[in-house]
């Protein structure tokens, strides 16, 4: 197979689980940019806590953001950023409303995305810290939210008033199942929405053509390059989409059935460099 695009998933996938980028992943890309193709970290992060160390190898051109809701080309002019973003599918200010309408009651936190930050009602978020989410998780999920003394509706609304950054997606942990049922009810009552899991006790819900498996149909034509060349890794549900867009779908040995379901294969760790160590073989 001649590939000419790797897409792959951040946590869990092309991060190890303390974050770090395994020396084989990095090796890979080398081979990958003497053969002429490209990297795509295609993540749920907001595009602000999509780190350095993932953009700075040259054969990133491209990043991919909040589940497939925004892409944005990679800037080097000094050290590798995210610019301008090229295109976007918000969820936008009424529909996340009415959403919040739905599970206002609930246990849950109601995280949003709005342009490349994430804003948290300040009470609300609090919430999480007796959810037991994992600690590496809990540490960059504090780092990556701009906790605020503003009722979740009151944030909507300022963004909405400030006609600035698009409001893309909303975040929801949960600890009760019953509330994760709760959740799942709400978001069906509506079908213009798309509901996701990339972390245990959290949905990421957007609109319904923000997807990983669109967002990589629209890269290829940005990029020039046909479906078929493509790669891409991933370990969640929210990945499932670009798996099974990708001419190949690998998932991770550490991944959820749903992600294993999607992919034409399964590789390695991420841990273990499981991305890097299977791409090596295949641009062999």
């Amino acid at each position: 197979m001649r590939v000419s695009a790797v897409f792959a998933d951040l946590d869990g996938t092309w991060l190890a689980t303390d974050k770090s980028v395994p020396p084989a992943n990095d090796l890979a890309l080398d081979r990958l940019l003497a053969a002429g193709g490209t990297f795509v970290p295609c993540t749920g992060r907001n595009a602000s806590m999509v780190p350095g160390e993932v953009l700075r190898h040259p054969s990133c051109r491209l990043a991919i953001a909040a589940n497939g809701a925004a892409a944005y080309e990679v800037v080097r002019d000094g050290m590798p950023r995210l610019g301008r973003r090229l295109f976007s599918v918000p969820l936008g200010c009424e529909r996340t409303l009415a959403l919040y309408e739905r599970l206002r009651d609930l246990d849950v936190t109601f995280d949003l995305f709005v342009g490349e930050e994430v804003y948290v009602e300040r009470r609300r978020f609090a919430k999480i810290l007796g959810f037991g989410i994992e600690p590496h998780t809990l540490r960059y999920m504090l780092a990556g939210r701009t906790q605020l003394d503003l009722t979740v509706p009151q944030i909507v609304e300022r963004t909405c008033a400030e006609g600035g950054e698009p409001l893309m997606r909303v975040t929801s942990f949960w600890h009760d199942p019953a509330d994760r049922d709760r959740i799942l009810a709400a978001v069906a009552e509506d079908p213009t929405l798309v509901i996701v899991s990339s972390w245990k006790g959290g949905f990421e819900i957007s609109d319904a053509r923000a997807t990983k498996g669109n967002a990589l149909a629209w890269a290829c034509d940005w990029l020039g390059v046909a479906r078929e060349g493509t790669v891409a890794f991933g370990d969640s549900g929210n990945d499932a989409s670009m798996l099974a867009a990708a001419g190949l779908g690998v998932a991770m040995a550490n991944g959820t059935d749903e992600a294993r379901v999607a992919a034409d294969d399964v590789c390695g760790t991420n841990d273990g460099g499981g991305v890097g160590t299977y791409l090596m073989g295949l641009l062999e």
